[in-house]
C-alpha cells in the first residue's frame, strides 16, 4: 500500500515478541525459529489481504471498534482524491471532514455516517450524491470474530454512468408518454427541458426554440429557467449570422458554442442583452427532423464562463434527439389533427348537399 499519510501508530506486540526471541539461547532457539515461521505466515496472510484490498472493483475502508483507520486500498484514495502530501490521522473522523465537503449535503452525510456508527448497524446501503455531480453506492458491514465487533467494512462504487443512463431513460419516458397523451407542444417541451436541467451538476438552464420556417424566425419552445422577459425578447428572432449562439446555429446549421459570451464574436450585437440577464455562456445545437428539415434549436445557457464537459455533451445531444422526436412528432399528430377536421368539414357539407339534392328530387317528384 502506498504511504497516504495515513499514520500508524500501534506495534504490533507480537513483532516485539519475536526481537527478544532472537537473543535467547540454547533450547529457546527452537522457539524463535517457530516464532520466526509464524511471522513468515502473518507476513504471508497481510500480503494476500492487501493483494485481495487492491484487486477488489470497489473502493475499500476499513476501521476498527474505535473507529480508527485499519485498511483502505488505492481505488479509495483515487475515488476521494486524496492528495498524496495529505497528513490524516489514523482516526476516521477527519477523513471523513475531508471527504465531506464534496458531497451535496455535507450535513446529512456526516449525520448518517455518526448514525451507522453509533447505532452499530449490521449492514447499511446508501447513495451519495456529489457536488461534481458523480454519485456513488455506499456499503458498510460489521466485522465479527467470535460474534465480537472488531470494526467495520466500508465499500464505495462509482455508478454516475449507470445513474444517468437512468436518469435519461427516465425523461425520455416521461416525454414520449406527454406526446401520447396529447398534450400540447409547449408542455412537452417544458417536460423535456426540466428532465434535461435535473441532469445537470452547474446550473445548466436550459432552452428549446422551435423554427419558423415562413418567417424564417425562431419562435420560443421551453425555458422555464430563464427571465420571462428574456423569453419575450428572443422570441421571434431572426435567423443570421450573428445572432447569437442558436440563431447562427440555425442560420449555419452547425453548432455553435459560446464559452464566454461577452467576447464571442456570434453575440457582438447581444453581448449587453446577455449581460443584464446574467448570462455568461451558451452553447446551442440545431435540431432536425428525420428527413432533414430545420425544427428548432436546443441551448444550454450558464451563469459564467464555461467549458462544455463530456456530461454536457452527452446532455445537449440527448436533449437535441429528443427534441426532434418531440417538434416532428407533435407537429405531425397537429397535422392529423387539422387533416381530420377538414375530412370531417367536407363530409358534412357532403352530407348536407346529398339532403338539398334529396329534397329536390322529391319535389320534383310530387
Amino acid at each position: 500500500m502506498k504511504d497516504y499519510g495515513f499514520s500508524a501508530d500501534v506495534v504490533s506486540a507480537g513483532q516485539s515478541a519475536h526481537a527478544e526471541d532472537a537473543i535467547l539461547p540454547g533450547p529457546e532457539a527452537h522457539k524463535s525459529a517457530d516464532g520466526e515461521h509464524n511471522a513468515d505466515q502473518l507476513a504471508t496472510a497481510l500480503a494476500m489481504m492487501q493483494a485481495t484490498l487492491e484487486s477488489t472493483t470497489d473502493a475499500i475502508l476499513v476501521t476498527d471498534e474505535a473507529n480508527y483507520v485499519r485498511e483502505f486500498n488505492e481505488k479509495y484514495v483515487n475515488l476521494w482524491r486524496i492528495p498524496l502530501h495529505m497528513p490524516v490521522s489514523a482516526h476516521v473522523s477527519e477523513l471523513w471532514n475531508f471527504i465531506s465537503p464534496q458531497l451535496k449535503d455535507r450535513a446529512a452525510y456526516l449525520a448518517r455516517i455518526q448514525e451507522i456508527v453509533t447505532s452499530s448497524a449490521p449492514e447499511t446501503f446508501d447513495v451519495l450524491q456529489l457536488k461534481d455531480g458523480r454519485v456513488f453506492e455506499r456499503n458498510s458491514a460489521v466485522q465479527l470474530i467470535k460474534q465480537r465487533n472488531v470494526g467495520r467494512v466500508w465499500s464505495f462504487r462509482d455508478i454516475t454512468q449507470r445513474k444517468r443512463a437512468q436518469d435519461a431513460l427516465a425523461n425520455e419516458k416521461r416525454v414520449l408518454e406527454k406526446i401520447a397523451s396529447g398534450a400540447p407542444l409547449p408542455t412537452v417541451l417544458d417536460v423535456l427541458v426540466c428532465g434535461v436541467e435535473a441532469q445537470s451538476c452547474d446550473g445548466m438552464m436550459c432552452t428549446v426554440l422551435v423554427f419558423d420556417e415562413d418567417a424564417q424566425c425562431l419562435r420560443h419552445g421551453a425555458a422555464p429557467s430563464l427571465p420571462a422577459e428574456y423569453n419575450r425578447i428572443v422570441d421571434g428572432v431572426r435567423i443570421g449570422p450573428c445572432v447569437g449562439s442558436c440563431g447562427s446555429a440555425a442560420y449555419t446549421r452547425e453548432p455553435v458554442f459560446a464559452t464566454n459570451i461577452a467576447s464571442d464574436p456570434h453575440w457582438a450585437d447581444y453581448v449587453e442583452l446577455a449581460a443584464k440577464f446574467g448570462l455568461g455562456a451558451c452553447c446551442s445545437t440545431p435540431v432536425f427532423s428525420s428527413d432533414g428539415a430545420l425544427l428548432g434549436t436546443v441551448a444550454m445557457y450558464y451563469r459564467h464562463r464555461h467549458e462544455p464537459s463530456a456530461h454536457d455533451g452527452e446532455l445537449i445531444r440527448m436533449a437535441t434527439h429528443l427534441a426532434g422526436i418531440v417538434i416532428e412528432r407533435v407537429r405531425a399528430v397537429e397535422q392529423l389533427r387539422v387533416a381530420k377536421v377538414a375530412a370531417e368539414q367536407r363530409a358534412q357539407e357532403i352530407t348536407q348537399a346529398y339532403d338539398v339534392l334529396r329534397a329536390t328530387q322529391d319535389s320534383a317528384e310530387r
